[in-house]
């Protein structure tokens, strides 16, 4: 065997398999390193990318860059490769008519500054959300500390029942029996809860709650007056009254 540490392939002396003297070529081996070392390069850039929404200006048929956004939240979210991680900065109000699947995604949603809410939609039975639904995965709300940096609970006029298990911002998918789906909110967003509807549903599955610096909560418009209560489907044990089924900062005591 020959190695070709040069920068080009060079012509070596060979005997055939019937004895003639001939060449071999062997080719420039950190050149086809180098090869290798930018496809995977390539393939990973290609699994964090960054993205800008304005539903104001914006198209679901452009690019998703600064100059050329995404109109949809939704669109945004989706071209995020599964397995990648991608960052979404807002460059206006958002309000969720659809729902977002997140499962085995990182997704970073900077606020900037502006405001993030949903929309209720009425089924033959009960209310529900548009919602991010996902596991095996984590989303990430930050404000990095911009005035105006909200999520928004909405309002409902209806005479339904907001169901306790689809009418929630965030909400596992499934058993979610694979994984953890994992939230965080922080650096200075204002949660505005209007009475109805829930922050986070967990239902029988397992979720992670982080709640990072400067969240503060607004229950100006609501019956409820403690952030715990933005929460449901907690599992207690039954000795000690922690929650089993959520791993959070929040006070869950009664």
């Amino acid at each position: 065997m020959h190695y070709n540490p040069t920068p080009m392939d060079v012509e070596l002396p060979w005997v055939d398999e019937n004895g003639q003297l001939t060449t071999y070529k062997v080719p420039n081996d950190a050149k086809k390193r180098q090869t290798y070392l930018d496809i995977i390069g390539a393939a990973i850039a290609k699994m964090s990318v960054m993205y800008y929404v304005d539903s104001v200006n914006g198209n679901d048929l452009n690019q998703g860059t600064e100059t050329e956004p995404f109109k949809t939240l939704a669109k945004a979210c989706n071209t995020v490769p599964v397995g990648g991680s991608g960052i979404i900065v807002l460059k206006n109000n958002i309000k969720l008519n659809q729902n977002i699947y997140t499962k085995n995604k990182l997704l970073l949603i900077d606020l900037n500054g502006f405001e993030l809410s949903s929309s209720f939609y009425e089924t033959d039975s009960d209310v529900r959300m548009y919602r991010f639904i996902g596991n095996l995965g984590r989303t990430q709300i930050y404000g990095h500390y911009i005035k105006g940096s909200k999520i928004i609970l909405p309002e409902y006029t209806g005479d339904k029942a907001v169901s306790a298990v689809y009418g929630t911002l965030f909400s596992p998918e499934g058993s979610c029996s694979n994984g953890i789906m994992n939230i965080v909110v922080g650096y200075g967003i204002e949660i505005v809860d209007n009475g109805y509807g829930y922050l986070i549903g967990i239902g029988s599955n397992t979720l992670s709650y982080t709640e990072g610096c400067s969240v503060t909560y607004n229950f100006d418009n609501s019956d409820r007056n403690d952030r715990a209560e933005l929460f449901t489907g907690i599992v207690k044990d039954s000795d000690s009254g922690n929650p089993i089924n959520v791993i959070s900062k929040v006070n869950f005591s009664d």
